[in-house]
This record gives structure tokens, sequence and C-alpha cells, in this order.
């Protein structure tokens, strides 16, 4: 497929070198198949996308195609004497008008995808991603689909302006956000008594839920699924404490959505820091469950350190149930 890379054609070097008023613009002088441009002047407010229809979704970007205009003559496209050249025979302009705003937030940052408009056998791809408040002039042909695409981490998704439906979408985008979600985290207190001993173990900790669709290392969810991550930090057991829980991680947490109970695909546990212990669940959830239910209740033995006496429960930590949205808004 031949590839146009053609640079943004600025207002001043439109003007220069591929504008004209009508009475000097040469007959056989016709715009080239590929060419671009940005212009704040160009109307195509009266064929507004549906919300939601123009946006596009990925790990490094989020935009959204707020109208889209075919114009079959350079009059057509925007006011004052100066106009672009014509379209060759079988081709005309799009305008193709972004949203001043995102409509989402990229979870990264780190690199910028690839945007083009791919169209019959041919592609011409952008300088940059699309700013948001941008209008882009390009010439396509006068039928068939034209594609903008964005290609990002080995995926294009793409919209079709004339049928203003997406194209290879990754549905999980649309249907609720990535990120975390800070939590009320967890309280628990446990005592115990054998033999004489009794115990007791008390800690206030954190708990982070985050949903993807794509990250580093892990690469992409598989299809129509998301990643769930839920991090719990923990004490560690150190010299200075009395009496330890011992935490079992397995039997301590539940993840639900809509009625249905997840089980965790791994269970991570390593040193967060000097003080405390992570344990990472990961679970596979339908892209489109977006509101969790987690109950986290404390399992796991009772000892006191100094020996290593085990206790018996005699009161059990309470469970710490909240729940989490992913939900766009």
């Amino acid at each position: 497929m031949p590839r146009h890379h053609l640079r943004t054609a600025t207002a001043a070097l439109l003007t220069s070198a591929l504008l004209a008023g009508c009475s000097s613009v040469p007959p056989q002088l016709k715009a080239p198949v590929g060419l671009y441009f940005t212009a704040d002047d160009a109307d195509c407010d009266d064929e507004s996308f549906a919300a939601g229809d123009g946006e596009l979704i990925g790990p490094h970007f989020a935009i959204e195609v707020s109208c889209v205009r075919f114009a079959a003559s350079p009059a057509d496209l925007r006011s004052g004497d100066e106009r672009p050249l014509p379209a060759p025979p079988g081709y005309e302009y799009a305008v193709i008008e972004f949203a001043s705003s995102p409509p989402a937030s990229p979870t990264w940052d780190d690199r910028e995808p690839v945007a083009s408009l791919a169209f019959e056998e041919s592609e011409t791809v952008f300088d940059e991603l699309p700013g948001h408040g941008d209008t882009v002039v390009a010439v396509v042909p006068s039928e068939g689909s034209v594609l903008l695409t964005v290609a990002d981490e080995g995926r294009a998704q793409a919209i079709d302006l004339r049928e203003r439906t997406r194209v290879d979408a990754v549905d999980g985008y649309y249907q609720g956000v990535e990120g975390s979600r800070d939590t009320p985290g967890y309280s628990m207190r446990a005592e115990g008594e054998s033999g004489g001993w009794k115990g007791w173990y008390e800690l206030d900790g954190d708990i982070v839920v985050a949903r993807s669709l794509w990250s580093p290392g892990a690469g992409w969810a598989a299809e129509g699924r998301a990643v769930l991550t839920v991090s719990v930090w923990w004490t560690r057991l150190d010299k200075d404490i009395e009496t330890y829980f011992d935490l079992d991680p397995k039997s301590s947490m539940k993840i639900s959505s809509g009625g249905q109970h997840y089980s965790p695909e791994e269970i991570g546990e390593a040193d967060a820091n000097v003080a405390d212990i992570l344990f990472s669940y990961t679970y596979d959830v339908p892209a489109d469950a977006v509101e969790f239910a987690v109950n986290f209740t404390p399992r796991g033995k009772l000892t006191i350190t100094d020996g290593n006496r085990p206790l018996k429960v005699t009161k059990a930590p309470k469970a710490n149930k909240f729940t989490v949205d992913f939900g766009r808004e």
C-alpha cells in the first residue's frame, strides 16, 4: 500500500504555494492526492457525529472526531477569496474536525501513536496525532471508505468517516475506563488465646484496584477481556511485633461483578518497602464488566512471635466491603 508522508501545510504556506484567487488558478492545476493541511475556517458544523461515535481511544491516546464533511469543490470548503486548488477527478476534500477536549485520559504518555487516513490502496500518514480542537482537511476519493486510523502498540483502530462507525475497535475502551481507583482500604483486628497466652493484632492498610486493557510487559488483554488488578499492602513480620497475623491471601479476597464471582489468575507477593508486603491479585474479567464488589476479609494464623506460639482466634477480623466503578461518565 502506498504511504504518502506529506507535511502539514500551514495557513501561510498554503496561501503562498497552494492557494490562488479564482481567476488565477490554471485549469489543469489540481491538488495532489494525499494532500492534507490544518485549517481553522473550514466548516462542518452541520454534519456532527452523535455523542461517542467519533471516539478513538488507546493506551497512549484519546481523540474524538466531532464532525466530518465531504466538500465536492473548493468553493464549498471555506469562505473568503483564497481557496484550495481543485481536487483531481474522482476526489474531493474531507473536512475532519476534532473535539476540543479528549474523551478520556490516556493511561500512558511515553510515546505517540501513528495516525493516518487510509482509502482504496493508499494511506496518508500524518506528521503527528491531530490535536484537540484541530480541523484537518485532506484530499480523498469521492467514493468508498475513508478510514481515520490510529495505530498504538501494534493494534490499529479506525473510524470509517463515511459510515461513521468504528473499525477494529478495542471495545473495552468504550465500555469503561482504564487506570486505578483509590478505595477505603481495610481495617482489621484479630484476637486469640491458647494455654493461658493471649494476644491481639490490628492493622489498617491500603487497597488499590486497577483496570487495564494494555500494560507494559503484559501487553494486550485477550479479545473482549480486561485485566483487573487488586493490590493490598500488609505489614511484614519483624522483631518488634509481639503478635502477628500471617495473612492467607487466597482465602481473604473475593471479587464479583453482576453476581459473577472471579478467581485470581495469579497472586503475587513482593516486598513493597522495608515495612510492607504487597499482595497483587490479577483477574481476567469481561471488558464490559466495569463495576466490582470487593470483599477483603483477612484470614490467616495469629501467632505470638516469641516462641512462635499459635493462638486460637477468638475474635476474627471483620469484612471490608466496597464497590469500585470503572464506568465512563
